[in-house]
């Protein structure tokens, strides 16, 4: 398919591009695996390793005709989307803070007791300013 899509001049590269984008997704055979266990990649190639090398290797002597598939638009947004501080940022606090509810309910149960805690300092301040607002200090 992506020697049809290559030789022929009327033809969209759009499985040349989803080839791409999944030597993009695959990685190693970890990847297979996991893309095998959640039912979006079945093969028949024996092993995970196997099949990691065929995907790396067709897409490797191949050039991207990205401006002319449809999934050059969605591979864009995806990586723009990816590459931003905020992306970054949301992942760190789900993969360390919210990986599991419990997990988010203790942090929250944490930020609310040192919100109690500076509540309780700032008014122990306070209380200890009261007192030396009333003295005099003029007769020293």
């Amino acid at each position: 398919m992506m020697a049809f899509e290559k030789c022929h001049r009327d033809c969209r590269p759009d499985v040349t591009t989803y080839m791409f984008f999944f030597d993009g997704l695959v990685n190693s055979a970890n990847d297979v695996g996991l893309l095998h266990y959640n039912e979006v990649l079945h093969h028949s190639l024996g092993s995970y390793k196997e099949v990691a090398k065929l995907v790396s290797t067709m897409c490797r002597e191949i050039d991207r005709d990205a401006d002319d598939s449809y999934l050059y638009m969605v591979a864009d947004e995806a990586n723009s989307y990816f590459s931003s501080s905020y992306a970054k940022v949301r992942a760190g606090l789900v993969r360390h803070y919210f990986s599991s509810w419990l997990v988010g309910f203790s942090t929250f149960g944490a930020i609310f007791a040192l919100y109690l805690t500076l509540v309780q300092t700032a008014s122990g301040i306070a209380g200890a300013l009261d007192p030396l607002g009333k003295v005099n200090f003029s007769h020293i």
